[in-house]
């Protein structure tokens, strides 16, 4: 079984990093002999999508050759999916915004199997506003084309660059959502 995280904050070691660090915690107690990969999307060169639609022609392979492709292939490989991120402009952020426009190589071709997809969403502002339901609304959207079967997110709130670190419970709402 094989698990890839994508990790779409700029900062480095900071919260999603946190999130990130649990998850893949979480997946070795929740499965074992899981095999998981995190990426951290800042350290990848990734071109955008330049739109050719080679990949629709050529069986869902795309003629850039970077590390986007490696992920959108590592992606169409992996059991469990999980993307997360800080919210910046009430969206995803660039650096894994591109990768996801890159894994549509792979969209709409028949796949044996549907990754579980996960999203985790971490920002200063409240819980309530929009920010967050856009995220996972997208993600809702995007995922029967990816052939995802996309079991939801979590929006956690934090306004300093270590703040999960030492806050109690953010463990127990990941494990939450791991159990979508």
């Amino acid at each position: 079984m094989k698990a890839l995280i994508l990790n779409g904050s700029p900062r480095k070691g900071g919260n999603t990093t946190f999130v990130c660090e649990v998850i893949s915690g979480l997946l070795a107690e929740k499965y074992e002999g899981i095999e998981t990969t995190v990426y951290r999307m800042q350290e990848l060169t990734v071109a955008p999508c330049n739109g050719c639609d080679a990949c629709k022609r050529n069986g869902g392979h795309c003629v850039i050759q970077d590390d986007g492709t490696k992920v959108a292939e590592e992606a169409a490989q992996a059991d469990v999916l999980v993307f997360a991120m800080p919210v910046y402009q009430s969206g995803v952020p660039a650096q894994l915004k591109v990768e996801m426009d890159r894994m549509y190589s792979k969209g709409g071709i028949p796949a044996d199997h549907k990754p579980l997809t996960y999203v985790v969403t971490i920002g200063a502002d409240p819980l309530e506003i929009e920010h967050y339901s856009l995220i996972d609304r997208e993600f809702s959207i995007l995922c029967p084309y990816e052939n995802w079967d996309y079991r939801g997110y979590c929006a956690l709130r934090a306004l300093e660059k270590d703040e999960l670190r030492n806050r109690e419970g953010v463990k127990e709402q990941l494990e939450n959502l791991l159990n979508k």
